[in-house]
């Protein structure tokens, strides 16, 4: 439906979560008209003026509301709208009864007084100066928050940055931003690089800044890890950065070596190349390569017999396999059967799976049980963009829904956090063939608009559903984990009598459906994300076999006809 701009008073919060800031509220607009808006609104409370930038929806229960994509707050100016504000409880340790005592006492300097002078509210019986100090920091609190979505507001930034700031800077957020714009472009907030700076530059941030710099060698690092780089050369690094901000390559340097000293980044020697790290992808190789040392120093006796026999044995696989291993294919099962650790790595489309078939092949006969086989890469990404996926980049008039986003567990590095190991995040994807579009079939359709109507139904009736729009979601509405999602698909499968099937099988079901169907190539790499269509053609260029056959077929008429042979020219005689 239509963008609008509406203007009012909130009668009345009809939802609020707390973790998120997702609200559902009454706004009386200046016109008279009361109005269901929905978006990111902490702390919204009675009596607050809004302006609202959004768009009309239409919701199957609740009917037309408006969904609010920047919002404009104001503190309310009247005694009866800072009564019914105050009496909300949005500040804590004000009710109903000590609301009506302020502002009896006050009048409209009320919020003025919380704010400023909050030692005032001890001449109110019943106040004692240590609950006037905390009604004080709980409605500054406040009032940093909706400054805080100010400011995002004003710059188009998501409303739902707000809370995830102020969990980690609490009411120092907004300073926060203000003095290092860039710090939005972390991992825990997913800002695209070039928005912040642009947001950054905009304020008044000098382009040769300290702070510009660093962001620009963090984010050179932390977009690297797309093409699979841990780390950087320290020159390459600096190149790029440098080109990056259009920064003179020794101020780069200068920043570099700040990060190293304050260990943001850490430097090593490698391979005779001065890597540069992310701190926690250093800390992570680091403790790989502890591990497998350990590992290294306690390999398992592989038995004679298996030992001498290994190229007799890989043939005998292949021939149960039905294929021929290629040299570092074949390569990669013996390394396996003689050593006690080995690393197989390989770009898309290289064979890593055949070799682990090959090398697990090899294990059984050894004797030796398989005890973990972790999912692919691309398993766990497509996992990751199910979950992530929201109502909102669903189209069901158009039969399609976009993925933009991913969910994900990332380490945690945050000191603030001590009590978790990990931190769970939505961002956006991360490369521009991962941002694709998605068409549903008219079937898959129909049952998804059904499952639509269900969750619906129960998020009118459960107050405390999640109403963050994701589609793939538990009873209550929160997002499923990738990893409980694989679970899930794994319950499945076992209740459908399917062995030895995993996730990602159905992507190379789809793939081979889609081929034998008549999909041309350059579309199904599309569809499934892949950088370019020769990836598509390498891993799933067999199922073109018969097609390719049936298609030559149809050249037998066009041939009969260009060229007689003998027999057809007998038969046309008589």
């Amino acid at each position: 439906m239509n963008e609008c701009t509406i203007s009012g008073t909130i009668s009345h919060v009809i939802y609020q979560n707390e973790e998120n800031g997702y609200t559902v509220l009454r706004l009386v607009t200046t016109d008279g008209e009361a109005v269901t808006v929905v978006g990111s609104i902490p702390f919204a409370a009675p009596g607050e003026d809004l302006v609202v930038v959004g768009r009309w929806v239409s919701h199957p229960v609740h009917g037309d509301q408006v969904e609010a994509r920047q919002v404009e707050r104001y503190m309310p100016t009247e005694e009866n709208e800072i009564l019914s504000y105050l009496a909300s409880g949005v500040v804590k340790g004000v009710g109903p009864a000590t609301a009506s005592a302020i502002v009896q006492r006050f009048g409209a300097n009320s919020l003025m007084v919380l704010e400023e002078e909050p030692g005032e509210l001890t001449k109110i019986k019943g106040i004692s100066p240590r609950r006037a100090r905390e009604i004080g920091e709980s409605f500054r609190y406040q009032t940093g928050m909706r400054r805080l979505m100010a400011f995002l507001s004003s710059n188009d930034l998501p409303l739902s940055l707000a809370l995830r700031l102020y969990q980690r800077y609490g009411g120092e957020a907004l300073d926060a931003v203000r003095e290092n714009p860039y710090l939005l472009v972390d991992e825990l907030y997913g800002v695209d690089f070039a928005v912040m700076d642009e947001i950054a530059l905009s304020m008044g941030m000098a382009g040769d800044s300290r702070r510009r710099v660093e962001a620009s060698v963090l984010f050179e690092l932390t977009y690297n890890l797309n093409n699979g780089h841990v780390f950087l050369p320290r020159d390459k690094l600096i190149a790029a950065a440098s080109q990056l901000i259009d920064c003179p390559p020794d101020r780069v340097e200068e920043a570099l070596d700040d990060l190293i000293g304050r260990g943001a980044v850490r430097w090593e020697r490698v391979a005779k190349v001065d890597a540069c790290y992310l701190r926690r992808l250093y800390d992570a190789e680091a403790a790989v390569t502890e591990k497998l040392e350990r590992m290294l120093r306690c390999q398992a006796d592989r038995p004679d017999y298996i030992a001498n026999r290994v190229d007799a044995i890989i043939s005998q696989i292949e021939a149960e396999q039905g294929l021929t291993y290629a040299p570092a294919q074949r390569r990669a099962v013996e390394l396996a059967a003689r050593q006690g650790v080995v690393l197989l790595t390989g770009g898309p489309g290289t064979g890593k799976t055949t070799s682990v078939r090959g090398i697990v092949a090899m294990l059984d006969r050894m004797g030796c049980a398989a005890l973990l086989m972790a999912p692919t890469g691309r398993a766990a990404k497509r996992l990751g963009e199910l979950c992530g996926l929201r109502w909102q980049n669903v189209d069901m008039e158009q039969g399609i829904f976009r993925v933009c986003e991913t969910r994900n567990r990332l380490p945690n590095h945050d000191d603030s956090i001590a009590a978790s190991t990990s931190v769970k995040t939505v961002s956006s994807t991360k490369t521009d063939h991962s941002r694709r579009t998605v068409y549903l079939l008219d079937e898959l359709l129909e049952d998804l608009a059904y499952y639509k109507e269900i969750q619906d139904s129960i998020t009118a009736e459960y107050s405390g559903y999640n109403r963050e729009g994701y589609v793939f979601c538990q009873e209550n509405g929160q997002p499923y984990e990738p990893r409980t999602y694989q679970d899930l698909f794994k319950r499945c499968v076992r209740q459908a009598g399917i062995k030895d099937a995993n996730f990602h099988a159905l992507r190379h079901t789809f793939a081979t459906r889609s081929l034998e169907a008549g999909m041309d190539v350059v579309t199904l790499s599309r569809l499934l994300g892949h950088a370019n269509p020769s990836i598509t053609m390498d891993k799933y260029g067999h199922a073109l076999d018969d097609h390719k056959r049936a298609s030559v077929g149809k050249l037998g008429g066009i041939y009969a006809r260009a060229k007689k042979t003998p027999a057809s020219k007998k038969r046309d005689e008589r």
